[in-house]
């Protein structure tokens, strides 16, 4: 408010609203407000401030429920209706207990015996298909040429067509048995992902090595290793790369431009190459129908069977799109 001066003159003075005072008596320089705010501030946003908030407010929710569970099994109401009221902590105990329990089977289910894992993989007795361990506890505990008797089991396995081993303690050993079985007996393997390992520079030649040797393997998954691969590895596997012609998809972490250039390049001419394969063979099929059921009309690939009144019906055969125009390109991060 504007209070007018004494003796009614025109000065005049700002005075705080009734009841208002100052929190300070002396006068605050800007440095002591600074250092004040950085305070408040410092506290504030502390993670050790916020953290010691959260336990003392779960103390005292937690004390809170326990003295109204106490005051209800004290009560009148509990004495005379015992099941009506709420349920005894040994019903919870009990119930946790089943759960523990059944972790406890699930982590006895994921324990890994080699000798019979080895026999299993050998004989094909394994479920076909994909055989998935990402993340396995047991491999990862493994030692490394027991993990290698392992991938060798594989080498008379004529039913896994995937092989998911990302993060199971793949190194240089292992990708040696690896490149010795995908360049020799195994032609059923496809797919094989061995990510986010300890597969060094040696390991990624042996591995490029192989793809040279190598006919039927679609994916090679490399990505995310634990170690540093060297400039000369990473040229390597571009150049043999080359002179393999069916892998379709490859991932690692190349540094340099011109062997991520050179992955992307036959990658390209590998999917070409496949659409190509694809194309003939639906050919080859529409071809030796039209032989076996003569009279029932020339069948074109990705054309139409000419009608008799000069039209163009539905297509006899189409091929589908098998893989986009930058299938297989090196996914590079």
């Amino acid at each position: 408010r504007l209070w007018g001066g004494a003796g009614g003159g025109s000065h005049s003075r700002l005075l705080p609203p009734r009841g208002a005072h100052t929190a300070r008596s002396t006068p605050v320089s800007p440095t002591t407000q600074q250092r004040d705010n950085r305070q408040t501030r410092s506290a504030t946003a502390s993670p050790e401030a916020e953290a010691r908030a959260v336990g003392r407010q779960a103390a005292l929710t937690l004390r809170a429920r326990t003295s109204l569970y106490e005051a209800a099994l004290a009560s009148d109401e509990f004495q005379g209706h015992p099941d009506a009221l709420l349920p005894l902590p040994s019903a919870r105990i009990r119930q946790m207990g089943v759960h523990v329990s059944e972790a406890w089977a699930r982590c006895a289910a994921a324990k890994l015996d080699l000798e019979s894992e080895c026999v299993r993989i050998a004989n094909d007795e394994v479920p076909p298909g994909a055989y998935t361990a990402n993340s396995h506890s047991e491999l990862l505990k493994l030692p490394s040429d027991e993990r290698c008797r392992l991938l060798a089991s594989f080498n008379s396995n004529s039913t896994i067509t995937s092989l998911e081993l990302s993060h199971t303690g793949i190194d240089v050993p292992a990708a040696r048995v690896l490149a010795s079985l995908l360049s020799g007996r195994n032609t059923a393997l496809t797919a094989l992902n061995i990510e986010r390992n300890h597969i060094s520079s040696e390991g990624i030649v042996l591995l490029s090595l192989m793809l040279a040797k190598n006919s039927t393997l679609r994916v090679l998954k490399l990505a995310y290793q634990q170690v540093t691969i060297s400039s000369a590895a990473e040229l390597q596997i571009a150049e043999q790369l080359e002179r393999n012609t069916t892998l379709l998809k490859l991932t690692i972490d190349l540094r340099q431009v011109r062997a991520r250039e050179l992955c992307d390049k036959w990658l390209m001419r590998n999917a070409a190459l496949r659409r190509q394969q694809l194309k003939a063979t639906v050919k080859a099929d529409v071809d030796r129908a039209a032989v076996e059921a003569p009279g029932a009309g020339v069948a074109e690939v990705g054309g139409g069977t000419e009608g008799e009144d000069g039209g163009s019906g539905p297509p006899a055969c189409a091929v589908g799109n098998w893989a986009p125009a930058n299938a297989g390109r090196t996914a590079v991060s």
